[in-house]
């Protein structure tokens, strides 16, 4: 088991971001928590989180409060698919022109086959 954690900051835009970068998560990562805080509310849709095949694989759209922890509701709990990019961590807080940072920590567990 293990977990990543990390901020990201938007200024004044909604593109997703790469928490860090390819390989984020080991071979054979299950993703079995995570949260989001941000710095400011988002007056849209939310955030999701996923890797860079897509970034809504994880976590879909949740409304969130600034300064306040959420858990993400899973949607998926593998990545994608074998290569770097699918074992990324994308967060985008689909809100145009967010401003403010996403801090967020994503916990796995490396498992040997599916679960």
């Amino acid at each position: 088991t293990g977990y990543v954690r990390g901020t990201l900051t938007w200024a004044g835009t909604h593109e997703a971001k790469s928490l860090l970068g390819q390989r984020a998560l080991p071979a054979g990562a299950v993703v079995t928590l995570q949260t989001v805080t941000p710095t400011a509310s988002t007056a849209g849709a939310g955030a999701t989180s996923g890797t860079t095949n897509t970034a809504a694989r994880w976590s879909a759209a949740a409304a969130l409060t600034a300064n306040t922890r959420k858990l993400c509701t899973l949607a998926n709990q593998l990545p994608a698919g074998t290569t770097d990019n699918d074992h990324d961590i994308l967060i985008d807080p689909d809100t145009a022109n967010f401003t403010g940072s996403i801090t967020v920590e994503l916990h796995y567990q490396v498992t040997e086959g599916t679960p």
